[in-house]
């Protein structure tokens, strides 16, 4: 089969410039480098269910092994993690998270900027893993007047940052893991936030980070913020009878070390 696929650090950021080789398979010792996307091809390779590997490295980064499990269907690409061996910026601990919106959104003020605590810390299976691949933190958010938590396809409090030495990335997404964010402002109103935030820490201890994503305020008919968990993302809608929102990527997040 034609073995292509992608190389990204834990971030999901692109890694050029690395190394990708058969160590295990036909032609033992193939080997490219990926492209400025982090793409790569090896071209044919007689694949050993069970047996072929890819070894990826580069400098600064621990080596990765990655197998084959089972049969490739045709056109499957190899997606492979680089962990970085440069320590993280994030150390658990006592943040404060606060969301602010584009100075140029109209929204009420309540909803321009919500502050909330924020705990970091190693999640649990972290534990057993080598140093390197102790960079993801979760972050557990309070302070808030109440958070919507607890659905399927959850808004959370709980939120998975992914570490780079001093880059930081995580999401906001109704259908990702890590769950968005609505808070309850007051009976029948809510504030959601969606979107990426991803950026530098700062080295005084207060981070600013871009934020591209959507800021929703509403004010609804009743106190039920999921009325229909069957009919796309929770929480806020057009159909609200208070509704509005602000989608940009000017807004931030500010992290500041207490």
């Amino acid at each position: 089969m034609t073995v292509a696929g992608q190389v990204n650090d834990n971030a999901n950021r692109p890694v050029p410039g690395a190394t990708v080789e058969v160590i295990v398979g036909a032609p033992s010792g193939q080997a490219t480098i990926t492209d400025s996307s982090g793409s790569f091809s090896l071209g044919g390779v007689t694949v050993i269910v069970g047996e072929t590997k890819l070894r990826a490295s580069k400098e600064g980064y621990a080596t990765s092994l990655t197998d084959f499990p089972g049969v490739p269907a045709p056109g499957y690409t190899v997606g492979i993690t680089l962990w970085s061996l440069t320590p993280p910026g994030l150390h658990p601990g006592e943040y404060t998270m606060s969301f602010v919106t584009d100075n140029t959104c109209d929204l009420p003020e309540m909803a321009r900027t919500r502050t909330y605590s924020a705990t970091v810390t190693l999640p649990k299976y972290s534990e057993n893993l080598p140093p390197e691949r102790q960079a993801d933190f979760v972050v557990t958010l309070s302070g808030a007047s109440s958070f919507v938590v607890g659905q399927d396809i959850s808004p959370t409090d709980s939120l998975t940052v992914h570490a780079v030495g001093d880059y930081l990335r995580f999401v906001l997404d109704p259908y990702d893991f890590g769950g968005y964010i609505t808070e309850r402002l007051a009976p029948a109103t809510f504030v959601q936030l969606l979107g990426s935030v991803a950026g530098s820490m700062g080295t005084s201890g207060v981070s600013s980070l871009p934020f591209n994503g959507r800021v929703a305020y509403c004010v609804k008919s009743s106190d039920d913020v999921i009325p229909n968990p069957w009919k796309g993302p929770f929480g806020c809608s057009s159909s609200d009878p208070v509704y509005r929102s602000c989608s940009s990527n000017n807004h931030r997040v500010v992290l500041t070390r207490r």
